[in-house]
């Protein structure tokens, strides 16, 4: 091995590659180290540092055990410390160390313009106490730029209330399939479509999961798993075997369903982080799964309890939806954003209020980080470590309201 090395030196020394001086001082560090040959010779950028030094008469070797030029040379290398004993011919050659891995977050984002909307809400087509346009008209007169009737197994055509839509409020698609699995409720919301899809009876939840949500993508609509835990009909093992939706729901204004979970029953957002750390991709949404124009009291599902505010420049109905598709919006019910920001390193957040807290949120629902604010519009900042699978945010603002924000994955550059 040594008798091809140094052809291969003699060869570069021939075709001017490295200077004779180099190449004494190659073998000169060999010699005062009793380092085998193989581990400095291969090295290309030892070899490639040699041809800068200056090429008057090489002094004599330095006593110490590491000479200056061969320790800085060994940031991506390692090299055996040196030893007494003889190089033998077979000498493995030296392994390569990887240079550090870089890790980032997989997609960036910057936006500060939201548009507010519900994606759930019923008319008296189904089960609520109001008309389609009633229902319509409280969103748009409450400053939403959306709204979609989801009526059970009902699809409430939005061209039959075109008149109701202006330049800053627009009407969406929407259908909530009304499902049994094992005897329990499995609604599917299916937003942004055009007709009619309705529900079945399935043997177990995952089957009535699997069927919603491939009858909703087949006609282009946007699958939302509802409510999981309302009538206990949707557990954590069930969506983690069926297909996966675009979106769960994390937070519902609907009185009746347990969103909190219980000793028993994991919460919506622990189920969503289950989800997360398992691989899927999906976004959590707050709704209102509003029943009631006219409550008698607080126990009846009322409008305006919560909602998303979706990541587009206007209020426009085909951006609208796909920025619903692809999970780009943060949830509510109630706490606000200025501006959410995503770089390759770094998730950032402007809280609207002072007084809040935002938690940064990993894998299995871990907390990663925590910050307060004490100003309006503090920006709050988590740099990836690279250990993390995905990273999204807990806003809690002084009135204990909260928001969601979309998950990104980390991964490596």
């Amino acid at each position: 091995m040594l008798e091809s090395r140094l052809s291969l030196w003699a060869l570069r020394l021939s075709s001017g590659v490295v200077s004779s001086t180099a190449l004494f001082l190659v073998l000169s560090a060999c010699m005062t180290l009793s380092m085998p040959v193989p581990a400095i010779a291969h090295t290309e950028v030892l070899l490639s540092a040699a041809v800068l030094l200056p090429t008057a008469a090489p002094a004599a070797p330095p006593a110490a055990t590491a000479p200056p030029v061969l320790e800085q040379q060994a940031t991506v290398l390692s090299t055996p410390a040196p030893s007494s004993a003889a190089p033998t011919s077979d000498e493995a050659e030296p392994a390569l160390v990887d240079a550090p891995r870089r890790f980032g977050f997989a997609r960036a984002f910057d936006w500060s313009t939201f548009q507010r909307g519900n994606i759930h809400a019923h008319s008296n087509e189904s089960d609520g106490d109001s008309d389609p346009r009633a229902v319509y008209l409280w969103y748009r007169s409450h400053g939403y730029k959306f709204a979609a009737v989801t009526d059970h197994n009902v699809f409430v055509d939005p061209e039959r209330y075109r008149d109701l839509e202006r330049d800053d409020f627009v009407l969406l698609g929407g259908e909530e399939v009304t499902m049994k699995g094992a005897g329990r409720p499995v609604h599917i919301n299916a937003l942004c479509t055009k007709q009619r899809i309705a529900g079945g009876t399935f043997d177990t939840a995952e089957a009535a999961i699997e069927s919603g949500v491939e009858r909703v993508l087949a006609v282009g609509g946007i699958p939302l798993v509802n409510h999981p835990n309302f009538d206990w009909g949707i557990d954590e093992h069930s969506l983690l075997t069926a297909r996966s939706a675009t979106l769960i729901e994390i937070f519902s204004g609907h009185p009746s369903v347990p969103g909190a979970g219980d000793q028993r029953h994991p919460s919506h957002e622990k189920m969503w982080d289950s989800l997360l750390t398992s691989g899927r991709d999906l976004m959590g949404v707050a709704v209102d799964d509003a029943h009631h124009l006219h409550p008698l009291n607080e126990a009846q599902s009322q409008p305006g309890r919560a909602w998303i505010e979706v990541f587009a420049a206007t209020p426009n109905r085909e951006l609208i939806c796909d920025a619903i598709g692809k999970g780009m919006m943060y949830a509510s019910n109630g706490a606000k954003l200025d501006r959410i920001a995503v770089t390759h390193d770094a998730y950032e957040l402007w809280p609207s209020a002072a007084d809040t807290v935002v938690e940064f949120v990993g894998d299995g629902g871990r907390v990663l980080a925590k910050s307060s604010t004490s100003e309006v519009g503090q920006r709050v900042t988590y740099r990836t470590e690279g250990q993390e699978t995905y990273v999204r945010a807990r806003i809690v603002d002084g009135e204990g309201k909260r928001a969601w924000t979309p998950p990104v994955r980390v991964t490596a550059l």
